[in-house]
């Protein structure tokens, strides 16, 4: 009678264990388009040489990112854009963030020094790999303020202007689709040339437009505007919506796409730009990249305690939905309890490394 009830036991217990995919990498791994908006920092970040095509912009840009966060690339004025994608499925898991498009923000509330980036995803739906299915925008937090199908041309500057230093007013003239017109001024910080060397004559971008008037709202939903490891820099695939504003109902994305989403230039400093490191998947197992991953048996979980048994000791570490550590402790061998009374509601991933071995547990608190 003991060993059928420990049978039956054995089996209920393996029935409820999260089953918790590793990722041998949790960031993108392929960047298919680089194309910056005129701004002081094209040519720098990437430090691009002048005759460099697309293409071979795109692999640098690849190269700089994939893999890692550590790299960083401007975007530019309004509208210049990156194309990122990961090498598996970023799966929508409905009502916490799933995803982060990082930037460089290194406030740790909203400031003056959120550059807001337009998000936007897409899933492989004819599963060749390539961002070519439809593309779904995330719907910030002033979503409902922001103007739709805006469009701006930027003209490229003569060799005179170009080639000059210092305060030039008059350096890259534009028209937008709205009647207003202008000029992206160079500042006495960067002499090189603003605009991009693999453009013809004319660029034009397109995309969701932030004005000024609502940038102070521009806040959740964004890139670069909280830091990475910020809860509020977390994308939920939930917050997609077509171009109808309708939800666009994803159950995963396989790619993202971040434009600049302002225009504004704040002298002396330039134009506004938003800044990329990359993306990451926020359900890939954190803190075990490459290793052999097993999952943990999980007991219990309600809103006060998680049970778990362990086959080994180790150092366990708690990881919130941005991938920021919330909670670390000892692992015992055998059963543990873990008091997450204090955390917020969400899903957190438990990881226990020990010389021998790596764990992972998938964690809800209600």
């Amino acid at each position: 009678m003991r060993k059928t009830i420990y049978i039956a036991l054995t089996i209920c217990l393996l029935a409820i264990t999260f089953a918790v995919k590793a990722q041998t990498n949790p960031y993108i791994t392929r960047v298919f388009d680089f194309s910056p908006a005129p701004g002081q920092f094209v040519h720098v970040h990437p430090n691009v040489a002048l005759g460099a095509d697309s293409a071979s912009v795109a692999r640098q840009v690849e190269q700089e990112l994939a893999g890692k966060e550590t790299g960083m690339v401007s975007l530019g004025a309004f509208g210049g854009y990156i194309v990122m994608g990961f090498d598996h499925d970023v799966i929508n898991q409905p009502g916490v963030a799933d995803f982060v498009a990082l930037g460089n923000a290194f406030n740790t509330s909203y400031g003056t020094n959120g550059e807001p980036g337009i998000i936007m995803v897409a899933d492989d739906i004819n599963n060749n790999g390539l961002p070519d299915d439809p593309w779904y925008e995330i719907a910030g937090s002033a979503y409902t303020n922001c103007i739709k199908n805006y469009a701006i041309t930027y003209y490229k500057p003569s060799d005179s202007l170009d080639n000059a230093s210092g305060d030039i007013a008059n350096y890259i003239a534009w028209i937008d689709n709205q009647g207003n017109s202008g000029y992206l001024a160079k500042n006495i910080y960067h002499s090189q040339s603003y605009y991009p060397c693999w453009y013809d004559s004319t660029k034009t971008f397109y995309g969701t437009f932030i004005p000024d008037s609502v940038m102070a709202d521009a806040t959740t939903g964004y890139c670069d505007v909280f830091p990475n490891n910020n809860a509020q820099a977390g994308i939920n695939i939930d917050d997609a919506v077509d171009a109808n504003g309708q939800p666009a109902n994803l159950t995963k994305i396989r790619f993202v796409r971040v434009h600049t989403g302002v225009y504004k230039v704040v002298a002396p400093f330039g134009e506004t730009s938003t800044e990329v490191c990359g993306a990451k998947d926020l359900h890939a197992t954190v803190g075990l990249e490459n290793t052999k991953v097993e999952d943990l048996v999980l007991i219990s979980n309600d809103k006060q305690t998680v049970v778990f048994n362990a086959p080994e000791a180790g150092e366990g570490t708690v990881y919130g939905a941005a991938g920021n550590i919330v909670k670390q402790f000892h692992v015992d061998n055998g059963y543990n309890s873990l008091n997450i009374e204090q955390l917020a509601a969400g899903v957190y991933v438990l990881t226990v490394k020990n010389n021998k071995q790596n764990y992972r547990l998938k964690l809800i608190k209600r």
